[in-house]
Parts: structure tokens; C-alpha cells; sequence
């Protein structure tokens, strides 16, 4: 792609060239994006990214579990609505695009991990202790008193 130019004439050549392959591109381009059909194709095509096979939309789903579809689409909206509520269109895109490609990695498992480590983080602090057995040696089964029962 690189040309050398070596006097004003192929500058002035190259220069028409460039601006001939620009309008040929920009004509391709809009007929491309004419259709709303092809804007979508696009936009699928750039989340998708260029290194996973081509399939079909459907297929995106099958590989994830219930926890996941819906995470999918939850964790956006979430976002959006709570910590990024006052940012602009472009950030939350990013977060939109950013927390649908990391719904891949929930599922059931992750989700139960995540349930029993929250849930046994708040048990330390609601559970009561327990008291200490009453020390029974050196006395006799008859002179050892239960403690009065409470509710």
C-alpha cells in the first residue's frame, strides 16, 4: 500500500486516486447500511468479534443456561439504571456491550457460589453463639442442676 512519489505529478495522481477509491467506498458503504436488516448484521458482527464462528442468533443462547440468558439481558439494565444513570449514550453502549459478554461466564454454579458466600457472610452476624458445655467433672450424675430452659 505504500507508494513512493517522487515529483508533483504522481502526488497529484495518487491524490485523485485516493479520493476516487474514497467516494467508490462511501457508495459501498451506503448501500451496505441502506437496509436495517444489514445495519443489525454489522453491529452483531462487531460484538461478535471476528475470532468465533458464524452462527446463527438462536445458537447464541443455547450454550447458556437459564441464570445466563437472563443475566444477559438484566445486568444492563441494572447498570444503567443505578451506577451509570447519569452518563452519556457512549458509556453506557460500552457497558451494555462489556456486561453481555461477561453474562457468558454466570451460570448456575457461579450463581450458588456466589448466593452461599453472601448468605454464610451474613450467618457470622445473625447466628447466636453457643454456649459452653457445663463442666461435669468431679461431680456426680445427681448433684449436675440443667440450666433453666429459655425461648
Amino acid at each position: 500500500m505504500d507508494v513512493i512519489v517522487h515529483n508533483r505529478e504522481q502526488l497529484k495522481a495518487e491524490i485523485t486516486r485516493l479520493e476516487a477509491r474514497k467516494t467508490d467506498l462511501e457508495l459501498s458503504l451506503k448501500q451496505h447500511l441502506n437496509s436495517p436488516a444489514n445495519v443489525l448484521a454489522s453491529v452483531v458482527q462487531m460484538v461478535r468479534g471476528s475470532n468465533q464462528d458464524t452462527r446463527k442468533f438462536s445458537e447464541l443462547f443455547k450454550s447458556q443456561d437459564l441464570y445466563g440468558v437472563v443475566a444477559r439481558f438484566v445486568m444492563p439494565l441494572v447498570l444503567n439504571k443505578t451506577l451509570f444513570r447519569s452518563s452519556n449514550f457512549i458509556v453506557k453502549a460500552i457497558v451494555a456491550m462489556v456486561s453481555q459478554k461477561a453474562s457468558g461466564a454466570i451460570n448456575k454454579n457461579v450463581i450458588h457460589r456466589v448466593s452461599d458466600t453472601v448468605s454464610g457472610f451474613f450467618d457470622k452476624f445473625t447466628r447466636k453463639k453457643k454456649k459452653k458445655p457445663v463442666a461435669l467433672i468431679g461431680k456426680s450424675p445427681a448433684e449436675v442442676v440443667p440450666p433453666p430452659v429459655t425461648y
